[in-house]
């Protein structure tokens, strides 16, 4: 070390013993003066203190007040997907569900939205629901809206118009046709009242047509011949009723006996089933042993008896079909067997009253009236015709339709299930747009306005956006139990229930991934045009004369000021603050000090004494 560093060293440490013992030396006058205390430093010392003002500045500050609601991110106008009827007459009664919806798909008009018991059930856009299955013949607004979406679909219904008509049932052909099915034709009670019809056509116009025969002859003797003709034919009408009836016995019968025969084929099957799934059930317990081997069932012996219950359940569902199919041939045979015993019935009528006009007395004018009788006749059974022919052709039955107010729209539920029967509603479709719906209370209703701005914040997501207020809903039942999350004051127990509100994002695709998340709402409910003055409410208090004031502090030499009372109009209050505005021309600006209470208590020392009011041990407003 040189010289010159070895006296610095001697200066430092004879410096730090100097201010050591300077301090020292403090300390012990300080322990010393408080035990010398006088008694009238004693007794102020144990006097309490005064109190002094603790104020804060006038604050030249924006204002806002905001209501904040949590609610949940949901579908838009979520609609259920119902089948109003049967789907297709071909199907049969048993109705079962071969192609199920797919959750989360779009849906577009044309498309065939599900199977049931192979048949297509259709969307179309369109307002009206579908109550009614249409045929030939059918009028109406709803004729109107499905001639519309057919038109839309390029298929062409001729006039659109409210009339189901030949275009119409063309137009429905060619779209069944271009998604791979074939549209329903008539049933079998409509082709039998065709047929029906057509033979009383055939009929009345051989009536006519021996009516005016009769003219011919009126006044002339009926030969040998032609008395044995009609004998004849009276004898072969007499004979024709009791043939059509055992006619009739016979095919009952044998229809019967068929749909007996179907229905214990339909039996044994379903037992064969039952069987082969309780098998199957049994093997796939858990621990089951297979009684022929011994050991657990292998995957293949499993397999082979799930392949088993397969086919019986395929066997089921045609021994189903062909008892369906027995049962229709019956029904139809016994109509068309009835229409024969009437139709030998009428002709064993007329062939009588033939004959007996073939013996009577000629009469022309008798003969005359018969040709008008026998022409009426023929008229109406032609025009019965045209109305069973205008009847029969291509049925839309009301289970292949259903008619959606938007499309496209997406699947967001699916309840019809494959193998079952179809559900109700069978989905549910809903816009791909979003909402969100908050609960307020009543009283903070009146604070909120449709069109409102409002800020919304996934916090689980860390996403923010913004969107408006679409609208308020009133409650369905106003039990005030205060149910749901809401911000802005609540009213729980007062009886007044609460009010949902509905938001609807300005950007729905940033939220489009979070359908079900809970979402926070703040709805700015009011707020000053930019900076105003402000104070904290504690600082505010009323007058006498009812007038609000604030006390202002005036600087004054080295202590504290004197306090001014400054009258005040008061305007927006939020965020513990209130705009204030002196009247009467008191002069109140940022920065002057207002009073907002006074510490009582004592200080320790050394402590802040900015006057802001932060560190104060007890404040009194």
């Amino acid at each position: 070390m040189s010289s010159s560093q070895a006296a610095g060293h001697r200066r430092r440490n004879l410096a730090l013993f100097v201010v050591g013992a300077s301090v020292a030396s403090a300390a012990a006058g300080i322990v010393i003066g408080q035990q010398l205390q006088s008694p009238a430093d004693a007794a102020a010392a144990a006097a309490a203190p005064e109190a002094s003002r603790i104020t804060v500045p006038v604050e030249r500050r924006s204002l806002e007040s905001r209501l904040i609601a949590n609610g949940e991110l949901q579908y838009d106008e979520p609609i259920p997907v119902r089948l109003t009827g049967a789907v297709g007459a071909s199907a049969g009664s048993t109705q079962v569900v071969t192609k199920a919806p797919e959750l989360n798909a779009t849906v577009d008009e044309g498309m065939v939205l599900m199977e049931v018991s192979g048949r297509p059930v259709f969307v179309f856009r369109g307002d009206l629901p579908t109550y009614r299955s249409f045929e030939p013949g059918t009028t109406g607004p709803d004729v109107q809206q499905l001639e519309e979406a057919l038109s839309r679909l390029g298929f062409d219904p001729g006039p659109v118009d409210t009339v189901y008509d030949d275009a119409t049932e063309a137009a429905l052909d060619a779209l069944y046709l271009s998604a791979g099915y074939q549209s329903e034709g008539p049933t079998a009670e409509q082709r039998t009242r065709l047929r029906g019809a057509e033979k009383a056509v055939a009929d009345a116009e051989a009536a006519l047509t021996r009516a005016n025969a009769d003219v011919a002859t009126a006044g002339k003797p009926i030969s040998g011949a032609e008395l044995l003709r009609q004998q004849q034919a009276l004898q072969s009408a007499r004979d024709a009723v009791p043939a059509a009836q055992a006619t009739a016995t016979r095919r009952n019968t044998d229809a019967a006996t068929a749909v007996t025969a179907a229905t214990t084929a339909r039996d044994a099957a379903k037992t064969a089933r039952d069987r082969a799934r309780t098998a199957r059930d049994a093997a796939i317990a858990a621990g089951a042993i297979n009684p022929d081997t011994g050991v657990a069932y292998t995957s293949v012996e499993v397999r082979a008896l799930e392949d088993d219950l397969a086919a019986k359940e395929t066997a089921l569902v045609e021994a189903e079909a062909s008892l369906r199919r027995a049962t229709s041939d019956r029904d139809t045979t016994a109509v068309e067997v009835a229409a024969a015993i009437t139709s030998a019935q009428d002709a064993l009528a007329l062939a009588e009253l033939t004959y007996a006009e073939a013996i009577a007395p000629k009469d022309v004018r008798s003969a005359r009236e018969g040709v008008t009788a026998a022409q009426k006749q023929l008229d109406q059974a032609r025009a019965d015709l045209m109305i069973e022919q205008s009847q029969v052709g291509t049925k839309m039955p009301s289970g292949e339709m259903v008619f959606l107010p938007s499309l496209p729209t997406t699947l967001t539920e699916v309840a019809a299930v494959a193998g079952k029967a179809p559900a109700d509603p069978a989905a549910t479709a809903s816009s791909t747009d979003s909402l969100i719906r908050g609960r307020i209370s009543a009283s903070d209703a009146d604070l909120v306005r449709v069109g409102t701005e409002v800020a919304i914040e996934l916090r689980d997501a860390d996403v923010t956006t913004t969107g408006v207020v679409e609208k308020i809903e009133e409650p369905e039942t106003g039990d005030g139990n205060g149910n749901g999350d809401g911000g802005g004051g609540g009213d729980q127990g007062d009886g007044q229930g609460r009010l949902t509100l509905v938001v609807r994002p300005d950007d729905p695709s940033v939220l489009k991934d979070f359908i079900g998340f809970g979402v926070r709402l703040t709805v700015t409910v009011s707020s000053t045009d930019g900076d105003v003055l402000a104070v904290p409410v504690a600082a505010l208090s009323v007058g006498p004369d009812g007038e609000s004031r604030v006390e202002v502090e005036r600087a004054a030499g080295n202590g504290e000021g004197a306090v001014e009372l400054v009258a005040v109009t008061v305007g927006l209050s939020a965020e513990g603050y209130a705009e204030i505005t002196p009247v009467g021309g008191a002069v109140l600006q940022e920065g002057d000090r207002v009073v907002v209470g006074s510490d009582t208590g004592r200080r320790n020392s050394g402590a802040d004494d900015s006057g802001d009011g932060s560190n104060s041990d007890e404040a009194e407003g």
